[in-house]
């Protein structure tokens, strides 16, 4: 089987691969160097070290976001999300990169003029805007049943043993969560949980804003 050529693209493109197949953790100079049937030190004509491969992976994530037509919080939130499913293994390398990349600070720029316009002051709609980018990626990495880094097998596996586990709660001490026991494990809408997820925390913003609208 023929290697691919060594690049800057090619390496960060079989990284993100091997992320989502395997998890970040997969993601090595060593395991990269195989790949490409080089030695490690061949890597590091591309990238300086790993933190800067993993700094040029959430770079990348960033570059494919759609900036929304719809400019509301839900929308900004949606396109948000919307990119991160498509690299849930990455998504916790996003944050750190969003001032790095002319996308990511398009859309801060939107959220802060948003929350601006609700009537926050600066420091309040710098932490609602923080904390907005931190439930995208939270939701994306701890969607219930995703198990990033697992093959569809090992995947099923690993639910039904979860499962298993809360069905065998006491069920006079644990009845709720014997109830939720397939929804806490796996999402059986996706767009649903999304959707879901985005209105409530919009509309605890917007209740929010009403402590700082004049009386």
């Amino acid at each position: 089987m023929n290697k691919p050529a060594l690049s800057r693209e090619s390496v960060l493109k079989i990284a993100l691969s091997l992320a989502e197949a395997e998890g970040l953790g997969a993601v090595t100079i060593r395991r990269l160097a195989g790949e490409f049937g080089v030695t490690p030190m061949a890597m590091y004509w591309h990238f300086a070290n790993k933190e800067e491969l993993l700094a040029a992976m959430g770079q990348a994530v960033i570059a494919e976001l759609e900036l929304p037509a719809d400019d509301s919080m839900g929308g900004q939130l949606t396109a948000l999300i919307a990119v991160l499913r498509r690299h849930p293994a990455v998504a916790s390398l996003v944050p750190a990169q969003l001032f790095t990349e002319q996308k990511g600070l398009e859309l801060t720029e939107r959220a802060l003029v948003l929350l601006t316009r609700l009537g926050f002051p600066v420091r309040e709609a710098a932490n609602i805007a923080r904390t907005a980018m931190d439930l995208c990626v939270m939701l994306v990495v701890g969607e219930p049943g995703r198990e990033i880094g697992m093959d569809d097998c090992a995947r099923e596996e690993h639910l039904a043993g979860k499962l298993e586990a809360i069905r065998a709660l006491p069920a006079e001490q644990y009845p709720g969560i014997i109830a939720a026991a397939e929804p806490l494990t796996q999402v059986a809408d996706a767009e649903e949980f999304y959707h879901g997820s985005i209105e409530l925390f919009v509309a605890g913003v917007e209740a929010r804003a009403k402590a700082f609208s004049p009386s």
